[in-house]
């Protein structure tokens, strides 16, 4: 999927006429996917490609610092959920203080319409707010799009029992509701990263484990997790395979004030080198808390025990 940080950018690589989704899409849970889908639908409809306008980095990471969004998807992750989506390219915009003081119309006037990219319809949920104050409605982007014959369509929020928000989602994922969070989110939670090389405590333990550096702020309790393991290629198609994940700080072994938790997945029966592959680490089922253990044999004994249990759960969820 190309990826972009202005729309003037899609000119220079051949993408000339598009519809966008403008928002920050963190999570990309069902009401997203609705937008999406709306995207996909006027694309087809006005003969335009499918292009997704978002924020790097999220708005509120500018305008509270003191109070940072916590991200449940980190950039790469949510570029990957979107290509999956059929989204065929995505515009990064660099969110600034100069950007977020600048007037809903000047927003309108320099940053959708100014460059040679024809824009055909541009999709947007209800209560998107865009410009200086967040004074920038829907109402005025119809107003000010319909004049130059560019459709706005409104998305309505999804409801369940409430809104779907990723206010909520951090929610349930935090207190560890995954099924929760999974039905929100029409997926289950997942991780994502590169592989990279750990401490070699796994190994030590002689159970290899694959390291993810997750770019996401948002994880449930720490623990032990059955889990799935999808690998990918360049072309963004996947490969599964079953295994066991470990999220926490290592308090065995005296890791115990990360930025993060660390993320590593024992795959079952697997042999071959990732190191520095893709890959997505999908949450099944929570096993066991974190705890600390008086040495090393009694770890290893508890770790055979929840992969015997990991194997049930996976084998009774296929």
């Amino acid at each position: 999927m190309l990826s972009v940080s202005s729309l003037q950018e899609l000119a220079t690589h051949g993408v000339r006429r598009v519809a966008i989704a403008c928002g920050v899409f963190d999570g990309l849970h069902r009401g997203h996917h609705k937008i999406l889908d709306t995207l996909n639908e006027v694309a087809v409809a006005t003969n335009a490609t499918p292009v997704v306008l978002t924020f790097d980095p999220h708005p509120q990471n500018i305008l509270t610092p003191d109070r940072p969004a916590r991200l449940l998807l980190s950039t790469a992750h949510k570029q990957l959920l979107l290509a999956q989506r059929n989204v065929d390219a995505t515009v990064l915009l660099p969110f600034t203080r100069e950007l977020a003081e600048t007037a809903a119309e000047i927003f309108i006037e320099s940053v959708l319409c100014n460059s040679d990219v024809e824009l055909t319809a541009i999709c947007v949920g209800t209560k998107w707010r865009f410009g200086q104050g967040g004074r920038g409605s829907t109402d005025l982007l119809d107003k000010l799009c319909g004049v130059r014959n560019i459709r706005v369509i409104a998305v309505p929020e999804v409801q369940d029992s409430g809104t779907i928000s990723s206010t909520r989602i951090r929610q349930a994922v935090t207190k560890g509701d995954l099924d929760a969070a999974a039905e929100m989110l029409g997926r289950s939670f997942s991780v994502f990263g590169v592989v990279r090389s750990g401490k070699g405590i796994a190994t030590k333990l002689n159970y290899p484990t694959a390291n993810v550096d997750a770019g996401n702020d948002v994880f449930p309790p720490d623990g032990i997790y059955a889990a799935i393991a999808r690998i990918y290629s360049d072309d963004h198609t996947f490969v599964e395979h079953p295994g066991i994940l470990y999220q926490g700080a290592s308090p065995t072994f005296g890791d115990t004030s990360l930025p993060r938790p660390k993320v590593e997945m024992h795959i079952f029966d697997f042999a071959e080198n990732i190191y520095n592959q893709r890959l997505e680490i999908v949450y099944r089922q929570h096993i066991r808390a974190d705890r600390k253990f008086d040495n090393v044999d009694a770890l290893c004994n508890q770790i055979a025990d929840d992969i015997d249990t990991a194997r049930r759960v996976i084998v009774s969820n296929i």
